[in-house]
Order: C-alpha cells, then structure tokens, then sequence
C-alpha cells in the first residue's frame, strides 16, 4: 500500500491501575511515537469533564512531557483493510497517575477511562484543527454555488438587499409574513433557504429566517455577501448565563467563545471570535432610548444545546459570558478572514427552560422588539454600506 492511501487512526485509552487487566491481547506490539504538542490555555479555568482526554493527550503525545511518558506503557496492533490502515494504541499507567498540574485546584475525581482518537498522520491533533490551510483560497466558493443555482433555476443575475438579517428563529420572518410586510425575493438563488424583502425606516433588508446554528449561519452569510450583501445582522435567540436582570433583553456580542466547529475552519485556533471594533463603537448610545434593555457583553457559542451541563454553564458564568447561543462565533470568524461587516445580537429570552413560564420572548414572539433594534443599528451603520 502506498504511503500517501494509508490513513492512521490513534485510539488511546487511560484505565486506573486496579481495572486494567494484566493480560495482553495477542497481536499487540510496544511503539512509540512523537507527535506536536497540543496548544493549552494556561488562562483556561478548571476544565470540566469534557477535557479529561487533553491531560492524557498531553502527556502521552506532546515532547514536553517526556518527564511523565514514564509513567505509561503504550501498547499498539495494527488493523489493515483494502481501504484503511489502523494503529489501534492502548496507554496504561505503570503506577498511581501523577497529579495534573492544570487540575491542581480542582477537587472532582479522576476519570477512569479517557478515550482520544487523533490521526497520527495529522501531527497528532483532532480532526477540526488538522488540514486548515487558511491561507489558501477554497476550492468551492459560494459565488460558483450561486451561478450555477441562478443557471438551473433561470434567475437572472441581480442584488439582494444591502443589509441582511439572520432571524435564526424564525420569528421575525412570520411576524412579518403574517402582517404582509416581506415579499420574497426573486434575486436569491440559494438552494436551502428563501430570503425576503422589508423595509423600515427607510432602509430596505433582506431576511433569512431559520438559519439555525454556527455552519448554517455561514454558509447563509457567505451566499448572502455573494449576492450583494454589504451589511449583516444576525438576531439570535439566547439563554441566560451571568443572570443581570429578568429576561427578554439583547445584548450587542463583542466576543463569542468558539465552543462550535466551523470558525476553525477560517481561522487558527484561539478561545474567542471577535466583532469588529468599529462596528461596536458606531453602536455606542444608539439604544439609550429604545424601550427594551440593550448590554454590550459576550458570549458562549455551542454546537450542541441539550449537552449544556451545569458544569459547563458554571464555568461560564466564571468567564462572564453572559448568554449562550450558537451562531455569533462562527459569524465573527468569517466576517474577520472575509472582512465583511457582520453584526450580532443575542435576543436573552429563556433560562434553558429551567423556570416555569419560559421562552416568553414578548409582543409578536419578540419580532416587535427585534424588528426596532434591527432599524436602529441599521440606521447608525449607515457608513458602513459606502
């Protein structure tokens, strides 16, 4: 088999010391292997125990802690088929594992069993952080996606709406089909979604409603900049972290913690996804008089809202997030590699369904509210359209 068809697969496994069993399965072989380190965060709070594989990544793969290699004996088969080429690698402890200096202060208990899969071939990192090649152009790119979309549907190549609107929930979008204010726009020729037209204060948007989540809100925002876009404002309906006041509220996001999966597909690895500076300042006192509170702050992006456990929202809440949801991150990081102006606001509206009488967004399922502050932060981004 040659070099470049073999695929590594590393499948490390930590068990105490009194569950693992003497014997050896047969067909195992004792490697080694070097790999780059994994980059941590010495400012990470106490990790919760979604990163119990990272202190065994880090001692058994990174070179700087050869120091505690000592501690493990690595074990490995090699599985093959026609298609795939498999180290199947085991680490016990040759005794008590060393306390991890990260966890110092952290009094849970020690997992018994760690599970970590890296592909070798990759340089030992996960699969989200390996093969981005940032600097490179991509291959499929919405425009090529669009073309032939207005080909196939026979829709002539026009502009949308300078400004656009994500409406993740949807409500926004009902409220005004409901009211007869949005007309659907024949210039949009995406293949997911449908986006239309309204007007307020004399500035016309465009909206997509239902864009759910981090890759979603992406793709939307790239297919919408394609088509014409100069300005986007997303609307996210979000949970309540660090409990300032009763919702609903929105808060103006100037940082999303990257707890999704596709900002790291833009840009290298790093804890937050930032809003553009400017953009933030140009909102200084726009809402001073709008009726619903409006906080400037940050929050927590997640790929996966039913695996908020208290844990992670505590850890949170150390942090000072103030709302979690799950698009902000992403957008950011795409709206700083593409340098495209993109705005988020997080509409707090529940407290993860752990009160009675939750999810009360107010008048219209919060399009009222929602629609005034697009108009205001559109009307004071003006100078941004140019």
């Amino acid at each position: 088999m040659r070099e470049r068809d073999r695929r590594f697969l590393w499948h490390s496994k930590l068990r105490s010391r009194d569950s693992w069993r003497s014997s050896t399965p047969s067909g195992y072989q004792f490697r080694k292997y070097r790999s780059a380190p994994f980059a941590t965060d010495a400012t990470r709070p106490a990790p919760s125990d979604q990163h119990d594989w990272l202190r065994v990544w880090q001692v058994l793969a990174a070179p700087t802690a050869s120091a505690d290699r000592r501690h493990y004996v690595l074990q490995s088969r090699l599985v093959t088929s026609p298609e795939t080429y498999f180290f199947v690698t085991s680490a016990r402890p040759r005794r008590r594992l060393p306390a991890a200096r990260e966890n110092a202060t952290n009094n849970r208990q020690q997992r018994d069993k760690v599970c970590l899969a890296m592909a070798i071939n990759d340089g030992g990192i996960p699969p989200i952080l390996a093969q981005k090649h940032y600097a490179q152009p991509s291959a499929f790119t919405p425009e090529n996606l669009l073309r032939e979309a207005r080909r196939q549907k026979r829709i002539t190549d026009a502009s949308i709406p300078d400004v656009c609107v994500l409406d993740p929930d949807g409500d926004i979008v009902r409220s005004l089909l409901a009211r007869g204010e949005a007309r659907l726009e024949p210039a949009w020729a995406c293949y997911h979604t449908q986006l239309y037209t309204f007007s307020r204060g004399g500035i016309d948007f465009g909206i997509v409603g239902c864009a759910v989540g981090a890759s979603f809100a992406v793709l939307i925002a790239e297919e919408m900049f394609a088509s014409g876009c100069k300005l986007l404002i997303s609307v996210t309906s979000s949970g309540q972290i660090v409990p300032v006041r009763p919702p609903p509220y929105f808060i103006i996001i100037e940082r999303a913690l990257r707890d999704e999966g596709t900002s790291y597909h833009y840009m290298a690895a790093s804890d937050y996804s930032h809003a553009d500076a400017g953009l933030i300042s140009a909102l200084n006192g726009a809402f001073d008089e709008f009726s619903v509170p409006v906080i400037t702050g940050a929050t927590w992006t997640t790929d996966a809202p039913f695996r908020e456990t208290q844990r992670a929202i505590d850890a949170m809440r150390e942090r000072n997030l103030m709302a979690v949801e799950m698009e902000a991150a992403a957008l950011y990081a795409f709206a700083q590699v593409r340098q495209k102006p993109v705005v988020c606001f997080a509409h707090v509206t529940n407290q993860m369904g752990r009160v009675d009488g939750d999810f009360e967004k107010g008048e219209g399922d919060g399009s009222h509210d929602a629609l005034q502050m697009i108009a205001i932060a559109a009307d004071r981004l003006r100078s941004w359209l140019r």
